[in-house]
């Protein structure tokens, strides 16, 4: 992977993000995107033939509790609804959020 990157590339990419950036700045993002992709080359460089994948790093499986009803413990819809300030057709009435 090339290191190098053009002041051309940075005003183009400047420009699709809508960036307006001096000279001195292109100047400066060119320098810092260099420096990026030459960390990106030495980490391409990294030989992990040998290296395990980290896809399971926690070791853990199955940490989700069991799916059990609780609904004794809930109140009952006509008990939700006494106490809502307005009801209408056996549901909570509320303000518009919408306008036309």
């Amino acid at each position: 992977m090339s290191t190098s990157i053009s002041k051309d590339v940075v005003t183009k990419m400047a420009d699709l993000a809508r960036l307006q950036l001096t000279n001195e700045e292109l100047t400066e993002a060119t320098k810092n995107l260099e420096g990026i992709f030459a960390h990106f080359s030495a980490i391409q460089g990294i030989d992990t033939a040998n290296v395990p994948t980290s896809d399971d790093a926690s070791g853990l499986t199955n940490v989700m509790r069991a799916d059990e009803s609780h609904s004794q413990e809930l109140a009952s819809h006509d008990e939700l609804l006494d106490q809502a300030p307005q009801t209408k057709n056996g549901q909570v009435q509320v303000k518009a959020v919408f306008t036309k």
